[in-house]
C-alpha cells in the first residue's frame, strides 16, 4: 500500500504547481463596462462547481471552456509565471497559446494560430483550484454563478477579453469593500475603541448600559476598559446600545433593549456584553437607530430590532428579538443603518430599504421599502447611512449622495429643503475611498489620507476650527489619516500612527479629554488605537493565558495555523487540553490539505488519494478523518481491530505521526542534525528515527534540559504548533495536489 501511495504522490508532484480554472462563453458586454483604453470586465461572484475531475470537465453545449495551467497561479497572477492556455470550442482544440503575467500584473497574450480563435468576447475566470461554470439565461446573453454548496466564498475575478494579436490587458486594482471603520465607533453620545492588544475601551454617556461597563454613572470623561477581554475585533455603537464582534467570530452586544435590537430574545436592557446565539461565523456588524445588522462568513446577512418601517428588510414590519434572516441570498460584503439601510453585494451592487421619506434610498421615490430594492447599475465599495441622507463611494472612487440636503449634506455647495431621490455626484475628484455619516454632516477619506468634512457644523463637528456649515467637502488637518468615524454631532478619527483624535460635541463626554467642552479642532486623546481591517474569516485564539486559552509561547503560532486552515473548530478552545487520537488525525489531515492547496475542497483530497471512505477499518470509529489518516499510513490501531479515538497521545506517538505525515508527500530527509537528548534511551526503538526526523527540521524540540520525555501526553497546542512547523518545513515542490 506504501508503494502505491507513493507511487501516486510522485504522479501528483509532476503535476503538482498547476492549478485549474475555468469559464464558460460567449457572453455580449456593455461597452460601458470596460476600462479606458482596455477592453476588460471585471466583478466578483461565487461560482459554482462544473466538475470534479479535473481532466475531464463537462462541457456547456454552444460555449467553449478556457483551461487554464501553470505554476502556482497565485503567484503567477502577480509575477513572472508562464500560464499555458488551452481554448477549447465544440470538441476542436486550439493548442500552443499563453498568457504571460509580468511584474505589474499586466496580462500579455500571444496567439500564434490567430485564425483559429473564438471570435467575439470571452470571460476569462480567475480563481485558486476550482473549477467553474456559467448558466446561460433565456435570453442566453448574462451569466449567474452559484455557490458550491458547503464551500468558502472567496472573492473571484471575471475578465472579458477581446481577441487581439499579441494584446496587453491591465486588470483594474482590487475591489476592497471591507473599508468601515471598525475599531472605532461615535455613537449617538457615547464612544468605543479597540486597541492594538484587543481591549475594548469606552466612555461618554452611560444611560441604558451602552458602555458595557457594570457599574452605575452618568457619564464618563476619560475612557475606561469594558472588562479584562482582549479578543475584541470590531465595534458598533448606536444611539442606545452597542454591539461588538470578537476575533472568534462571537456576537456581543449590550445597551438598551426596548426593540430587541441586542438580539438576545429579550426586550431587557444590558449593561456588560452578552453574547448572541452560539455562532462563530459572524464577520461584519453594524448598528441603526434603534436596530442592528450583521453578515455571517457565508455572506448571509441577518437583522433584529425596530421595524416600523421595514428597516431589517424582511418583508414585514414586525419588531424582531433575534437574528432573522434578510432574503436568502448569500453574498452580502458590507452594510450601513440608521432609520434606513443600505447594503452592497459581492458583485459590486447597492441595495436599500426602510424609510424612505427624503428619497434616502436613493431609488426615485418617497416610498418605504420592506425589502432590498436594488439602487442604480452601478458598482460600489462604500456606503454610509445618516438619520435622512446616504453617501457611497463608486468603483471608479468618485462620491455619490442623496436625500435629505437640508445641512447640506449631499455635498452640492449649497443646503435645501429639498430632497434627492437618487444618487447625485459629489464634486468631480476621483480618489475617494471611504465615507461616514453623521445625523447631519459627513466626513470621508481620500485615497492619499487626506480627510474632508462637510454639511453641519453646530457643534464644530466638521473639525475645521470654526461652527460655519460647510456646503461642500472641505478639508481636515493633515493626510495621515487611517479611518473616521462620524457620531451624531461629533467625529472620530484614527491616525495612521495609532493615535485616536476627537471633535465636535462634548456635553455627555463623549470626545473622551476629561471635559464636556466642545472641540472644533481634532483633540489627541489616545495612543495604540487598532487600525481597521477586513475582518478575520477564521477564530483567533484566547490570549488571556487561562487554562481554556492558549499559553504565550504558542498563541502566535496558533493564529498563523488559523489563518492557514489547519486548525479544526473543535480544537478553538481548551487549548492545554490533551489532544486525542481521533482530534489529532483531523488537525493532520487538515494541514495536508491546506498544503496541498485542497482546503476547501476535501472530496478533491480524497480523489486524489483514492481513499474509500465507505471502508470500514476499525470496531470502534468510523471517523472520515481517522480513514484518511489510516490510509495514509499516518495512524495504526491500538489492537483488536480498535483505534481508541478518545484517548490521549504521548510525545513520541505524535513524532511518529508528524514523520509519516510528512513522508506523504516523499519529505523524508534533512540537512540538519537530530538533537542528542539526553534520555534517548527511554524513547521507544519504534519512535527514534521519527524523533530524530522532527527535531532534526525543527518541527518538534524537547521540553527543556535537553530532554525530550517522550512518555509524556501532548497537548493541543503542541499539536498545533508542530503541525504549522511541519507545514512551513515542506519542501514547496512537494504541493500543490
Amino acid at each position: 500500500m506504501r508503494k502505491r501511495i507513493l507511487s501516486l504522490v510522485l504522479a501528483l508532484c509532476l503535476l503538482a504547481a498547476f492549478t485549474l480554472f475555468a469559464s464558460v462563453t460567449p457572453v455580449m458586454a456593455d461597452a460601458s463596462y470596460f476600462d479606458s483604453g482596455a477592453r476588460i470586465l471585471r466583478a466578483e461572484f461565487q461560482g459554482v462547481e462544473l466538475s470534479r475531475d479535473r481532466n475531464n470537465p463537462t462541457l456547456l453545449q454552444d460555449g467553449h471552456v478556457i483551461t487554464i495551467i501553470g505554476n502556482d497561479v497565485c503567484a503567477g497572477f502577480y509575477g513572472n509565471d508562464d500560464v499555458r492556455v488551452t481554448y477549447t470550442f465544440s470538441d476542436h482544440v486550439f493548442p500552443g497559446d499563453y498568457f504571460h503575467f509580468d511584474e505589474n500584473g499586466r496580462i500579455t497574450m500571444t496567439f500564434p494560430e490567430p485564425n483559429k480563435h473564438p471570435v467575439g468576447d470571452t470571460v476569462f475566470v480567475v480563481h485558486w483550484d476550482t473549477l467553474f461554470v456559467a448558466e446561460r439565461t433565456a435570453t442566453g446573453e448574462i451569466f449567474y454563478f452559484r455557490s458550491i454548496p458547503g464551500s468558502e466564498s472567496p472573492s473571484y475575478f471575471v475578465y472579458v477579453l477581446k481577441y487581439g494579436e499579441n494584446e496587453v490587458i491591465t486588470p483594474p486594482p482590487a475591489l476592497n469593500i471591507a473599508r468601515e471603520a471598525t475599531t472605532i465607533a461615535a455613537g449617538s453620545y457615547h464612544s468605543m475603541v479597540i486597541k492594538t492588544d484587543g481591549s475594548l475601551w469606552a466612555w461618554g454617556d452611560y444611560a441604558h448600559g451602552k458602555l458595557g461597563i457594570d457599574y452605575a454613572s452618568s457619564f464618563h470623561l476619560n475612557p475606561v476598559q469594558v472588562k479584562t477581554a482582549c479578543d475584541w475585533a470590531a465595534i458598533s455603537a448606536s444611539s442606545d446600545h452597542t454591539i461588538a464582534l470578537k476575533e472568534d467570530g462571537s456576537l456581543w452586544a449590550w445597551g438598551y433593549n426596548e426593540h430587541g435590537q441586542l438580539g438576545d430574545g429579550t426586550n431587557i436592557a444590558r449593561n456588560v456584553p452578552v453574547r448572541i446565539g452560539e455562532g462563530n461565523d459572524w464577520k461584519f456588524i453594524t448598528t441603526g437607530y434603534t436596530y442592528s445588522l450583521a453578515i455571517k462568513i457565508d455572506g448571509s446577512l441577518w437583522a433584529w430590532g425596530a421595524n416600523a418601517d421595514g428597516q431589517l428588510g424582511d418583508g414585514t414590519t414586525t419588531n424582531r428579538f433575534v437574528p432573522t434572516r434578510v432574503g436568502a441570498e448569500y453574498n452580502w460584503v458590507s452594510v450601513s443603518a440608521s432609520s434606513h439601510t443600505v447594503a452592497i453585494d459581492t458583485d459590486g451592487s447597492l441595495w436599500a430599504w426602510g424609510n424612505n421619506q427624503f428619497g434616502n434610498l436613493g431609488d426615485g421615490t418617497t416610498i418605504d421599502r420592506h425589502t432590498p430594492v436594488r439602487i442604480g447599475s452601478d458598482n460600489w465599495v462604500a456606503v454610509a447611512v445618516g438619520v435622512s441622507h446616504t453617501v457611497a463611494v463608486k468603483q471608479d472612487n468618485s462620491l455619490w449622495a442623496w436625500g435629505n440636503n437640508g445641512n447640506a449634506q449631499l455635498g452640492q455647495g449649497f443646503s435645501s429643503p429639498s430632497h434627492q431621490s437618487t444618487p447625485i455626484r459629489v464634486g468631480s475628484d476621483n480618489n475617494w475611498d471611504s465615507v461616514s455619516a453623521g445625523l447631519l454632516h459627513i466626513v470621508a477619506l481620500k485615497t492619499d489620507g487626506s480627510l474632508w468634512a462637510w454639511g453641519s457644523n453646530q457643534f464644530g463637528q466638521l473639525g475645521n476650527g470654526t461652527t460655519i456649515q460647510y456646503n461642500a467637502p472641505t478639508r481636515i488637518g493633515s493626510d495621515n489619516w487611517a479611518a473616521v468615524s462620524a457620531g451624531w454631532f461629533y467625529t472620530a478619527a484614527v491616525n495612521k500612527d495609532g493615535s485616536l483624535w476627537v471633535w465636535g460635541r462634548n456635553n455627555n463626554g463623549q470626545l473622551g479629554d476629561g471635559t464636556i467642552q466642545d472641540r472644533h479642532s481634532p483633540v489627541k486623546i489616545m495612543d495604540g488605537v487598532k487600525l481597521p481591517g477586513t475582518m478575520p474569516t477564521t477564530p483567533i485564539p484566547p490570549s488571556n493565558g487561562a487554562s481554556t486559552g492558549a499559553s504565550d509561547w504558542a498563541i502566535a503560532e496558533i493564529k498563523e495555523a488559523i489563518s492557514l486552515g489547519i486548525v479544526p473548530d473543535e480544537l478553538l478552545k481548551n487549548y492545554q487540553a490533551n489532544i486525542t487520537r481521533a482530534e489529532f488525525c483531523k488537525t493532520v489531515v487538515s494541514m495536508l490539505m491546506a498544503k496541498s492547496g485542497t482546503a476547501n475542497n476535501e472530496e478533491r483530497f480524497i480523489n486524489a488519494f483514492k481513499i474509500d471512505l465507505s471502508e470500514s477499518h476499525f470496531t470502534d470509529t468510523s471517523d472520515r478523518y481517522i480513514t484518511i489518516a489510516y490510509v495514509l499510513l499516518i495512524v495504526n490501531g491500538t489492537g483488536n481491530n480498535r483505534f481508541s479515538p478518545d484517548s490521549p497521545i504521548t510525545r513520541q506517538e505524535a513524532a511518529t505521526m508528524l514523520s509519516r505525515a510528512a513522508a506523504v508527500f516523499e519529505f523524508t530527509t534533512s540537512s540538519n542534525d537530530p538533537i542528542a537528548f539526553t534520555d534517548r534511551e527511554s524513547i521507544a526503538i519504534w519512535a527514534r528515527r521519527e524523533v530524530d526526523f522532527v527535531s532534526a527540521n525543527g518541527i518538534m524540540g524537547g521540553i527543556g534540559n535537553n530532554t525530550f520525555s517522550p512518555h509524556d501526553h501532548y497537548s493541543r497546542e503542541q499539536a498545533i504548533v508542530t503541525m504549522l512547523r511541519l507545514f512551513r518545513a515542506f519542501p514547496r515542490e512537494f504541493y500543490p495536489i
